[in-house]
């Protein structure tokens, strides 16, 4: 079973790129661009496969770990051939899981299709929609900011 969340992306960004989604879309929901931090590993690469990628919010506390992985081909559903990445999300308790929700579902929004969730953290069903993760990550974000 699995302990993330994973959604399978098309292009895998850089970390610039990935800051600004973050921070901007955080920003059009209301919360300040200094009260989220995007925070990344000394790895040995260039590019965000060889990193783990931390999201933190500092005035709640909240906060969720995010990694990139490649997936050849020949294990990838038919379906999803041009989704050569995938982006995993982890987080342990309910509130940080919560904050998950809503990481996923800015990062979804930009470029997923489907959502699996092997391990149920988010929901008793191993794969759905980006739809239905976009409503649940509203959900969560009013439930955590109370907007």
């Amino acid at each position: 079973m699995s302990s993330e969340v994973m959604i399978p992306i098309s292009v895998l960004p850089d970390f610039c790129d990935f800051l600004e989604i973050i921070t901007a879309e955080f920003d059009l929901m209301g919360v300040k661009r200094s009260q989220i931090t995007v925070g990344v590993t000394l790895g040995v690469g260039p590019d965000l496969l060889e990193q783990v990628l931390c999201v933190c919010d500092h005035d709640s506390g909240f906060v969720c770990w995010i990694s990139f992985c490649y997936f050849p081909p020949e294990v990838r559903e038919k379906a999803e051939m041009d989704l050569p990445y995938v982006a995993g999300f982890s987080a342990k308790g309910e509130g940080n899981l919560k904050f998950l929700t809503v990481v996923a579902g800015i990062v979804a929004k930009n470029q997923g299709r489907v959502v699996y969730d092997d391990g149920y953290m988010l929901k008793k069903q191993e794969v759905y929609s980006v739809e239905e993760l976009k409503l649940m990550a509203c959900s969560a974000f009013n439930e955590l900011y109370g907007k």
